[in-house]
């Protein structure tokens, strides 16, 4: 199961960090059994604490897609995305590891964009379509885009649900900081990446399909998280970012209080709140970082 048909390593090993993913990860796992053309590659499910029968999921998976290299790992060690993508990568055999989530579906070309793409970069990330399995849903598409996002006007970096890295410069690097619980950790990640001079290309082939929270509660409690991860990131690379312009801070302020009667129309309602649950992160996260980042 750890090896290819003739014996040899695979080219690619694919992480999946998953925690209570049982009901969305079948489709995860099926689409990377429908791969066209793909490199020799195994899956990897790093379980960080299910409680949903995930194992019992997997072993169902196993007997569906033989011909899917799967194995799973126990990343239940300690809680958080970045710690399971470290155990899981400590497990790969192959020499370039790529990462996608459970309740995502990767592109039919996903893992052979991304193996192809760890041959002429040092880490790569792809292209998230926010629309396939978001229809009906309160979300507001920030990232769906034709290059890498940036963040805090710094620098580029590759969405956790859809990138790859070659596995020595992950060591080198000492893998995602499992300090970060709240987001952020791949946006950290990718820029210690570049500081330390390795490349980190865009691969628009490997293409993922995101999925976004189904519900108005899971929007904003995300939001929330996310707005204490930029503090957090913030504080990280202090160094490297400009210090806080007061007037940015009151401007957005400004803003959120123009578009305060948003609250009262359904179709803008989502995006107003998220932006609200994300500036209140921010508020938390400043004082919990000692950093001023509200934007």
């Amino acid at each position: 199961m750890n090896q290819d048909s003739h014996g040899s390593l695979p080219r690619l090993s694919v992480v999946i960090p998953v925690r209570n993913g049982a009901s969305t990860l079948p489709a995860q796992l099926s689409a990377l059994a429908r791969q066209r053309k793909p490199p020799s590659f195994e899956v990897i499910v790093s379980d960080n604490g299910s409680s949903d029968g995930l194992l019992h999921v997997l072993e169902e998976e196993m007997k569906k897609l033989p011909s899917l290299k799967l194995r799973s790992v126990d990343a239940s060690a300690r809680k958080g995305v970045s710690h399971a993508r470290n155990v899981g990568t400590r497990a790969a055999l192959a020499p370039c590891v790529a990462y996608c989530d459970s309740d995502d579906v990767v592109g039919p070309d996903w893992a052979r964009a991304m193996a192809d793409g760890l041959e002429v970069h040092s880490a790569v990330g792809g292209w998230l379509d926010e629309e396939l399995l978001n229809e009906g849903r309160p979300v507001h598409r920030t990232m769906t885009t034709r290059g890498l996002l940036r963040g805090l006007d710094f620098l580029p970096y590759a969405v956790g649900a859809n990138c790859g890295v070659r596995k020595e410069v992950w060591a080198t690097l000492d893998g995602f900081d499992e300090a970060f619980l709240d987001g952020a950790e791949e946006v950290d990640f990718f820029w210690r990446l570049q500081l330390a001079g390795y490349s980190l290309g865009f691969i628009p082939t490997a293409s993922v399909a995101y999925r976004h929270p189904s519900d108005l509660k899971a929007l904003i409690r995300r939001a929330f998280r996310y707005g204490i991860g930029s503090c957090q990131l913030a504080a990280a690379h202090r160094d490297h970012l400009p210090r806080e312009s007061y007037l940015r801070i009151a401007r957005t302020c400004l803003e959120l209080l123009v578009r305060l009667p948003l609250v009262a129309m359904p179709q803008r309602r989502a995006n107003y709140l998220r932006r609200i649950a994300h500036y209140a992160g921010q508020i938390v996260g400043s004082h919990r970082y000692r950093v001023l980042h509200l934007a």
